[in-house]
This record gives C-alpha cells, structure tokens and sequence, in this order.
C-alpha cells in the first residue's frame, strides 16, 4: 500500500481466453468454448472445483452462499488490480525482480527493505 491507513488493493491475475484469428468456423468453435466456459453455470462450479473467485459478480454471489468461507476472498477481488496493469510489457522483469526480493528476505540474504529498493532500481534500470 502506498500509504499507511490505505484500503489494500491485492494483484489479479489468472486465466484469459481469447479467441486467435484464424478461420471463420475455427473461430466460431472456439468462440463457442469461451461461452461455454464463461456461462455462469460453468464458473460456478469451476470455482467450487478449483477454489477460484468467478469474474461474474452475480456468480461469486453465488459462491459465497454455497461456501461462505469465500466471502473475503471475494470481496478481495472485487477491488483488485491486474498485476499487469502497471507493469505493462515489463512484466516478465517486474516479476523475477519481485521474486528475487521475497526470495532474498525470505532466506534472510537482504531485510525486506532493501531486497525491495533493489528489485525496484533493477525494474527502473
């Protein structure tokens, strides 16, 4: 958090589908299949499966009704930013620098200030 007192916003990540430009029938199968998988029926029982928050608020509803433990993962959700969204193509480097840093404070190579201040100046760089 930028400041201290700031509501948290937590990474997003996960799964996209997208349909490649291809044929016009490939296109329309695969299309087929995001539908399927994006039904809300679909990501209901992907979440129950596999402990994921659906990206349909009404579904997620659902979720936290079928398993109320879920209610704060859910909630955090809601408000959560892509972990690319400000890293755009530089993703690849923000995330082996970050994960360096917790690598370095974790094993006690760097306090956790510094092994972030050093992920930080080889992302800027």
């Amino acid at each position: 958090m930028p400041e201290a007192g700031d509501e948290p916003i937590a990474p997003l990540g996960g799964e996209v589908w997208t349909v490649p430009v291809t044929t016009p029938d490939r296109e329309a199968r695969a299309a087929h299949v995001v539908e399927c998988l994006n039904a809300p029926e679909t990501q209901l029982e992907t979440a129950l499966t596999n402990n994921t928050v659906p990206s349909n608020e009404e579904v997620s509803q659902d979720l936290i009704a079928e398993q109320p433990e879920m209610e704060s993962i859910v909630q955090t959700v809601a408000t959560a930013n892509s972990l690319t969204g400000d890293s755009g193509l530089k993703w690849n480097d923000v995330n082996a620098a970050l994960s360096a840093a917790i690598q370095a404070a974790i094993t006690g190579q760097a306090d956790p200030q510094t092994a972030f201040d050093n992920a930080q100046a080889e992302v800027e760089g």
